[in-house]
Order: structure tokens, then C-alpha cells, then sequence
């Protein structure tokens, strides 16, 4: 391609001088054949910091060469998990907590180091996925047979991947063909009427290698309600799901180094919700994504790709109170270019994305389009790595972001290695955000990130212990609330400390993390966090046999004061109004509608979690309930008792803590500092009003008890 062809491409102002400049740069070094500079220290031997992964730099790079925080999930990983879903697979890793509304195919959100479900990128093969009305993916739409690994990049990754990697990224690598014939099936029953089938075949001769597999599902599942839901409200009946998926590539290789590829993946699914008393609804969910792409040498030391890809999310609610019908679509181009040099890798690329989102509701704006630019470099020498990445983006809403990342690494000794980064991002509004017609604000603008991450890990013998502290500020934080706003800023700061290894036959892990996710404007903790997290785990091989587990720990913070608001929790629908029902897209039916928790637009946006609940307390404070994924949070006004994320399955716990100095469920008792745990609950709503306040405008209006 020529600097006179390159002056050709629709990329308004500095987006068309940084595409000349990119394309100059690739002739001068293609002309010389360079080759990239590789280390001379060895790395000990890791059990995490090993292979070569692409996620962090977009480019294959050794894993114990980065300079920013990455975990694989390997295949192996994936089957002796017992996880049902990708969330729930996901929330075992250091740094990672999940929300979800019900069981599986329910509404569910990834946070990673304490960011925003909306925070987080979703890649599958590369293509980005996800609801633009909602601002996240459907996780569930992804069975965890069709994966091959995953790729979690934790901290800043806009000038990586633009919108979205406020928090990190998330890369799901799906199985792919290779040389011969390997086919491959499994059976998996559980509780709940649990069922699944999947099989598949990957192979390849010659020039071709290929790859098919399918899977079916299907719970029972458990009631979104319980008795004690207000306004007789309770539906004693199962809220099941079932999906069937298909995945299918295909890879050729021509002549001269090159190679064409196709791929896709695409589930269909019913998740079945309660609607109120005796109602039940119905959600169809639908999801597809495909790509095609060639890639090759140019010239020596100089490789080029082109991919074309696709992606679409629907979620329609045929059987609801709220019937409703939302799909979002995202048609993209990438054009990548890696070039070695002896200073490193050079990546130097532009993105062309096109999202339109359609259905039921009368958006005012039903499209926006996104153009990209970046540019890359990552090397090593000796005992120093470095990486350093700019990019600019154009989107027609809003205009212009630019994001840099820098990021260096010294090998202290073979055991020992230090590494410090900083890197900026941004997260365009949702249409949800913008233009939902009641529950929205088209003033709103971009979140912009701010975060530093300093990192220092031990890998001998087999064992690795790394330990990352980070510190995120984020601008213009756009609140939960009903009319969405942005807010000065938040700051996300906190400490992962994590060690794995292999003790004889048996392979142990453990983690913990220390978050303090806070809204600067008030100092109150931002909702749905968990303060501490901390798994456990261990694998036991015995020749072809492996067994093995997985555990969350408990931490409880305790301070002075009293709870003044009744609060009885649940994993996966405390955040919701007393009274309400949680649907498959997310929709929390208010009987005191209109309070500061509402969980916005009734559809919810197709993928959207529920909004944290406020207690309004007669001192004029409130406190805001705060439940991660796995278990329930209690928040009272200083007393909070914290569960790690995935250590019990959703609806097996739940919380009350004291109401004007009394526990309920021990009157004697003496006043303040107690968090009490009893029996097991299901999911309901609790009531955000004060007693005695009238709903708002989109429900009955009755009164809060």
C-alpha cells in the first residue's frame, strides 16, 4: 500500500496523519528485513508464566516477557473445573468477581479488579462481542466445551483495543483444527435438573485443518422469587434454560507463508423468569459470531493481516409483561501489520466498526461508527522488557479519544522480576445510556481511566508467587441510577497476591484480593464489590484419575455503628426493589418503582445487570448493598461481611443485619457490630424507599412496608 493510497482512507483529521505516517514506517522497515531482538536471560521455570500468548501486546509474545497482568486459562483448566458458565469460571481467578440474576442464561456481569461490568471487553477470536444498548456481553451464550483457552488481561486496554478496557479484556480462543482426526464428546449431570451433551471432531491433512463441535444444555433451575416477596408476588415455579450452540472452522495454507481462515460460533437459546403472582416469561436469546480473515509475509520480518468479521446479540422477550425485541450488530474490518526491528516488535494497525442496534424500542440513534488507529511496540534485551502502545479512535456520537500505555519490566535475577505500568482508556456510553426513551441521558460523556500498575513476581521450581498492586481513577463515572450521570471521579485502588505450584502429585493455587472501589465525590464504596476475595484450590493426580477442588474464603469487616435498614440478602437479586421479578434481559418489575435504585429502562437493555438498591436512612445517609457473584454482601452502615465470588452457588445464602441496634433474629442481643447468617434463602427484591413513600410514575403506586 502507498502513502497516496493511504491519503484515500476516510480517517478525518489526526487519524489521517497517523495512517501516512504508519504507512511510511512500514516500507522503511520492511526494506531492511530486520529481525526483532530476543532475550539472553533465562526465565525459572513457572507454572502460569509460560507459553506465549497474544492478548496483552496483539501479537504472539512470551508470557514471561510482559509487563502488564495476564492469567491463562488453559484447556486442562476448563475441564476440571465443576464451573456451569464462563462467569462462573472466570470468578476463580484472581482479581475477577461476577454478578449474575438467576441461574444459567440469566443476566450476568464480569468485573475485573473492581471496574464495571461495562468495563470489561469481550473477545472471541479476536472479534469484539457484546450488547451496544446494554454496554455488556451475553456470557452465557458461550458453552464452555467450545473454548480452547482464555486470555485475561487485567488494567488498561483501550490503546490496545479502544472503547471498553477500562478494567482488561477477556480473549475466548475457540477449539481449532489440527493435523489428523481427534474427536471428542462429554456428558455432564448435576442438581436441578442440570443436563448437557456435547461432542465435536477436529482434523486436518495436507494444506487443511478444520474443526466442528456442537452442545446442548438444559437446567431446571430454581425460582427467582421466594415467600417472602411483598405483594403476594411469589411464583414457586423452576425458571429453567436451555441452548443448543454450534462452533465450526476452517484453516488453509497457500503458498509463500500465507494463510486463510474462517470461523464461527452461534448459540439459540430460552431462559424462562418470573413475571409477578402466577405469571411466568419467556426470553429467546440469539447469538452469532463469524470471521474471515488472510494473513502473511509482505516482505521478510514484515507480516500483514486482513479480517473481516461480524457479530450480532438479540435478546427478544416474547412471553413478558414488557414484551420487547433488542439485537445489536457490529460489522468490523481490522487491517494489522507486525514488523520486527531491533528495538522489538512493531504493531501498527486500523479498525473500522460499525454498530446499529434494532428492535422494540424507539431509540433516537440507532447507529454509530467507530475508526481506529494504533501503533506498538514490545521487545526485550538482557533482563529489560518494555512495551509501549498509542491509539486514537473516532466515533461519530462523540468525537475523538486518544489512549497511550507504557510499560517496563527488569529481570532481577532468574527467580526474581519487577514491573511497572500506566496506561489510559475510555468507555463510550451505551444506547441504553443515551437514548432509552425515560431512562435516559444523551448528555452523558466517555469515561476516562487512569491507572497504574506495579507488579513483582517469584517463579522457581515450579512455584510462582506474584503479587500487583493497582491503582485506577476514572473520570466522568457514569452512575447506576435511573437518569444515568457522570460524576467527578472514581478510584479503584487494591492488591492481588496470588501462589501456585505443585506439591508432590498435588497442584495447589490460592489467591487473595484487597479491593477499595470508591465514588471520590462521597467516599462510599462503589456497589456490587467485594471488598476481599479469596479462593482455594487443589488437584490431586492419581495416574489417569485427577480429583480435585475449589473453595472462596469468608472476611469480615466489622466497625462501630448500627444498621438502620432492614437488609436481607441474596447472591444474585439483593441489588433488586422490594416486590420486583428479574427477567432473562434483566428487568426488575418495581412494585415501588421510581425509588434511586430502579434498575432503569423495564427491558433492561437486553444484558444489563440490576442496579444496587439504596437505603435511605432517617439521618439522610444511605448505604448501598453490595453483592457479588456466589454468595451475599450485607452492608450496614460499618458492619460488612464479605463472601468470595463463586465459592457457594447462587441463592444458597443470605444475610440480616441489625435494625436500630437490634438483631431481628435475636432481640436479646446487645446492640451494634453484629452480622447475622441464617438459613438459606431464594431470590427476591428488597424495597429501596424509606416507609412509607409512594412509587414513582412507572408502577402501582402503593406503599413500601
Amino acid at each position: 500500500m502507498s502513502v497516496s493510497s493511504m491519503k484515500k482512507c476516510a480517517f478525518p483529521g489526526p487519524l489521517s496523519a497517523l495512517a501516512r505516517a504508519s504507512a511510511v514506517f512500514l516500507l522503511a522497515c520492511s526494506h531492511g528485513g530486520l529481525q526483532a531482538q530476543t532475550s539472553s536471560v533465562a526465565p525459572a521455570t513457572s507454572p502460569a508464566l509460560s507459553g506465549v500468548v497474544v492478548t496483552a501486546t496483539r501479537t504472539p509474545t512470551r508470557a514471561d516477557a510482559l509487563v502488564s497482568d495476564l492469567v491463562v486459562v488453559d484447556r486442562a483448566a476448563i475441564e476440571a473445573s465443576t464451573a456451569r458458565t464462563l462467569p462462573e469460571l472466570l470468578a476463580r481467578q484472581a482479581g475477577l468477581q461476577f454478578t449474575a440474576n438467576g441461574g444459567a442464561g440469566k443476566t450476568s456481569g464480569v468485573f475485573i479488579r473492581g471496574a464495571e461490568a461495562r468495563h470489561t471487553l469481550l473477545l472471541i477470536d479476536g472479534v469484539r462481542y457484546g450488547s451496544a444498548t446494554a454496554g455488556i456481553p451475553a456470557w452465557d451464550a458461550l458453552p464452555l466445551d467450545m473454548i480452547e483457552r482464555i486470555e485475561v488481561l487485567k488494567g488498561p486496554a483501550s490503546a490496545l483495543y479502544g472503547s471498553d478496557g477500562v478494567g482488561g479484556v477477556v480473549q475466548i480462543f475457540t477449539r481449532k483444527g489440527r493435523e489428523g482426526f481427534h474427536p471428542q464428546a462429554a456428558v455432564t449431570v448435576g442438581a436441578k435438573g442440570y443436563r448437557e451433551v456435547s461432542a465435536g471432531v477436529a482434523g486436518g491433512a495436507g494444506a487443511w485443518t478444520w474443526a466442528l463441535g456442537a452442545d446442548r444444555k438444559r437446567e431446571r433451575g430454581d425460582s427467582s422469587t421466594n415467600a417472602r416477596v411483598a405483594f403476594n408476588n411469589f411464583n414457586a415455579d423452576a425458571d429453567g434454560f436451555r441452548q443448543t450452540a454450534l462452533n465450526a472452522s476452517a484453516a488453509l495454507a497457500l503458498d509463500a507463508g500465507w494463510r486463510a481462515d474462517a470461523g464461527l460460533i452461534a448459540s439459540d437459546g430460552k431462559s424462562q423468569f418470573d413475571d409477578g403472582a402466577g405469571r411466568d416469561a419467556l426470553s429467546d436469546l440469539r447469538s452469532r459470531v463469524w470471521n474471515l480473515g488472510i494473513k502473511g509475509p509482505v516482505r521478510p520480518g514484515w507480516d500483514t493481516e486482513l479480517r473481516l468479521s461480524q457479530s450480532a446479540d438479540t435478546n427478544n422477550a416474547v412471553l413478558a409483561a414488557f414484551p420487547g425485541d433488542f439485537k445489536t450488530t457490529q460489522d468490523e474490518w481490522l487491517w494489522q501489520n507486525t514488523v520486527a526491528s531491533p528495538v522489538g516488535t512493531w504493531v501498527v494497525g486500523a479498525e473500522h466498526r460499525v454498530q446499529k442496534v434494532s428492535g422494540t424500542t424507539a431509540y433516537t440513534q440507532t447507529q454509530r461508527t467507530i475508526r481506529g488507529l494504533f501503533a506498538g511496540l514490545n521487545g526485550e534485551a538482557g533482563a529489560h522488557s518494555w512495551q509501549a502502545n498509542v491509539r486514537r479512535d473516532s466515533n461519530t456520537q462523540f468525537g475523538g479519544a486518544s489512549t497511550a500505555f507504557a510499560g517496563y519490566g527488569y529481570r532481577i535475577s532468574p527467580a526474581w522480576r519487577a514491573q511497572v505500568s500506566h496506561g489510559t482508556s475510555f468507555v463510550a456510553p451505551s444506547f441504553n445510556q443515551l437514548y432509552f426513551p425515560g431512562f435516559n441521558n444523551p448528555l452523558l460523556q466517555p469515561e476516562r481511566g487512569r491507572n497504574t500498575d506495579l507488579g513483582l513476581t517469584w517463579a522457581a521450581d515450579g512455584h510462582e508467587i506474584k503479587l500487583v498492586r493497582y491503582d485506577n481513577k476514572i473520570r466522568g463515572y457514569i452512575t447506576n441510577t435511573t437518569l444515568p450521570a457522570n460524576i467527578p471521579q472514581s478510584r479503584i485502588t487494591g492488591w492481588t497476591l496470588g501462589w501456585q505450584g505443585k506439591v508432590g502429585p498435588v497442584a495447589v493455587r490460592a489467591s487473595h484480593d484487597a479491593l477499595n472501589p470508591r465514588n471520590t465525590a462521597n467516599d462510599r464504596q462503589l456497589p456490587r464489590r467485594a471488598r476481599h476475595q479469596t479462593t482455594l484450590g487443589a488437584d490431586l493426580s492419581l495416574g489417569t484419575w485427577r480429583v480435585g477442588g475449589e473453595r472462596g474464603g469468608w472476611v469480615v469487616n466489622v466497625a462501630a455503628g448500627a444498621c438502620r435498614a432492614r437488609s436481607t440478602t441474596s447472591p444474585t437479586a439483593a441489588t433488586k426493589p422490594r416486590g420486583a421479578t428479574t427477567s432473562r434481559a434483566g428487568r426488575c418489575t418495581s412494585r415501588c418503582a421510581g425509588n434511586p435504585s430502579n434498575t432503569g429502562p423495564p427491558h433492561h437493555g437486553a444484558h444489563r445487570p440490576p442496579r444496587p438498591a439504596t437505603h435511605r436512612l432517617p439521618d439522610g445517609g444511605d448505604d448501598r448493598m453490595a453483592v457479588p457473584a456466589g454468595a451475599g454482601v450485607a452492608h450496614c452502615r460499618g458492619v460488612g461481611l464479605h463472601r468470595a465470588a463463586g465459592a457457594r452457588p447462587a441463592g444458597k445464602a443470605a444475610h440480616q443485619c441489625v435494625l436500630d441496634g437490634q438483631d431481628r433474629q435475636n432481640p436479646g442481643a446487645a446492640p451494634g457490630l453484629r452480622v447475622r447468617l441464617f438459613r438459606p434463602a431464594g431470590r427476591h427484591c428488597e424495597c429501596a424507599h424509606p416507609p412509607g413513600r409512594a412509587d414513582g410514575p412507572s408502577g402501582p403506586r402503593r406503599t413500601c412496608p
